[in-house]
């Protein structure tokens, strides 16, 4: 249960602050990659541009971690107020700040300028970026190290006007805990998750955290939650998609999960409890091609599920061993892929591009595999070791980091230093990726059609039950 304020002490005034649009970055999300967060900044020329700009329009979303706080923190007793791209007009007792990997300068910058507008507040910055790299961010007057859920659930608050430094507060044990996420205040007519969820309003939820695979070499999911699966219920999920969606009117949920369905009891209770109460949701998940046989496919489609996005990395079976992790040999994605179409199921597969051992015959290979597979999209990233890694600290052991700004670790270019690849052939190689495989006229042509088909079943299907309505953002007093 969350920690009451007590009746001797006031609630406090608490700035939630988000930016997502520094100078040249056309596409950055926060809540990716872990929550490290990714930005599209493809090489100069026309397509790099119109690439950014289509995914700036179509695949954006909030940080999903700074709703759970201020429904954390609203739930507690405090005054909450969330700035998405836009400072705080008056003073409050603290502000908090999502850091990220990829926008350190900006959050820094915008640290000083708080303290510099109140000199009286406390600013202090979260993520898993900045829980890992405190000393990155000296304008702030302290840094939470782990999960912002355990502080705003658990912590004494009042002790953060005095804090200075690294906060560990750890994670949260126990998800069923969190209250539904609160997104008032949030821009959320501008979130979209297209050609995947098409349907908006458009919003993440979390069921589970952690990740128990040894890709967690590399991946920042395992590194940053933890190995050991934290399932929330799967009544609480309902509620929490209920509550969304006639809340906010959302029509498409995207589970944020690094594993979607590891504990099979979850999804098989989910999915009676959609099943026997539809609430014209579509949602889409993330997971591994061995966690979903035809059967489960079956249930969850029947369940509202619609999209599904699975790491294939490699199509190099020994590339894929050499940097820890587990492929799924006797469970290709090629039959997960075509079961998922027969059935009306969207598939995203990411792919890696520029392992350790790559050249530019492989990254072919890579490129053609997934032209081969014929998901219904794709993603394509550069090899990128992060700090809190395996392979991070394995490259700083060798010497082979480049001495790079952090801004530069957006997973569309090498900041590390490659055998057999320069960094001006892996961009080009990235861009070629994309365009490959979204330039095909047949895809082009398929696309538009499923999107067409879906706005026409969006407009053609009856209200729900409930009617949505979007709530007010909660006032200051």
């Amino acid at each position: 249960m969350p920690t009451a304020i007590s009746k001797s002490k006031p609630p406090l005034r608490i700035a939630l602050i988000h930016s997502d649009r520094p100078a040249g970055a056309r596409n950055l999300n926060k809540d990716l990659n872990g929550g490290l967060g990714t930005a599209d900044r493809f090489s100069a020329g026309f397509a790099g541009r119109a690439l950014g700009r289509l995914k700036q329009r179509y695949v954006n979303g909030p940080v999903a971690a700074i709703a759970y706080a201020q429904a954390s923190l609203r739930q507690r007793g405090h005054r909450v107020a969330y700035f998405d791209n836009a400072l705080p007009d008056q003073a409050f007792d603290l502000a908090l700040l999502r850091g990220s990997i990829v926008d350190v300068a900006r959050e820094n910058q915008i640290a000083r300028e708080l303290k510099s507008r109140f000199p009286g507040m406390r600013v202090g910055i979260f993520g898993p970026f900045p829980g890992q790299e405190p000393d990155s961010y000296p304008e702030a007057d302290f840094v939470v190290r782990g999960e912002i859920e355990a502080l705003c659930l658990h912590s004494d608050l009042h002790s953060l006007r005095d804090a200075s430094g690294l906060l560990d507060c750890g994670v949260l044990a126990d998800l069923d805990a969190l209250p539904t996420p609160d997104y008032s205040g949030f821009p959320i007519d501008r979130y979209r998750y297209a050609p995947m969820l098409p349907a908006a309003p458009f919003l993440p939820l979390i069921a589970s955290q952690g990740c128990p695979y040894s890709c967690g070499y590399y991946c920042t999911y395992g590194a940053f939650q933890g190995t050991r699966v934290r399932q929330r219920s799967a009544a609480l999920v309902f509620e929490d998609m209920l509550r969304l969606r006639n809340r906010y009117g959302v029509r498409s949920i995207q589970f944020r999960d690094p594993v979607f369905g590891l504990n099979r009891s979850f999804v098989e209770e989910l999915c009676r409890l959609l099943t026997d109460r539809p609430l014209g949701i579509e949602w889409g998940i993330e997971t591994r091609s061995d966690q979903l046989d035809r059967q489960r496919l079956i249930d969850l489609q029947r369940a509202g599920l619609r999209s599904i996005n699975i790491g294939i990395e490699t199509p190099d079976a020994e590339r894929a061993r050499q940097h820890h992790r587990r492929t799924s040999e006797d469970d290709p994605p090629h039959a997960l892929i075509a079961d998922a179409k027969r059935l009306g199921l969207r598939v995203n597969a990411f792919f890696v591009l520029a392992f350790d051992g790559d050249d530019v015959e492989s990254l072919r290979r890579t490129v053609s595999h997934a032209l081969h597979l014929n998901p219904s999209a794709a993603r394509f990233s550069v090899m990128t070791p992060y700090p809190g890694t395996a392979y991070y600290r394995e490259l700083e052991r060798a010497g082979r980091l480049t001495p790079l700004p952090w801004e530069h670790y957006t997973q569309t270019q090498l900041v590390q230093q490659h055998a057999t690849l320069g960094a001006q052939e892996v961009e080009r190689a990235l861009l070629n990726a994309y365009l490959r495989f979204y330039g095909r006229p047949r895809y082009i042509a398929q696309t538009l059609a499923h999107l067409l088909g879906a706005w026409w079943n969006r407009s053609k299907a009856p209200e729900p039950a409930d009617p949505a309505q979007p709530a007010a953002a909660q006032p200051l007093a």
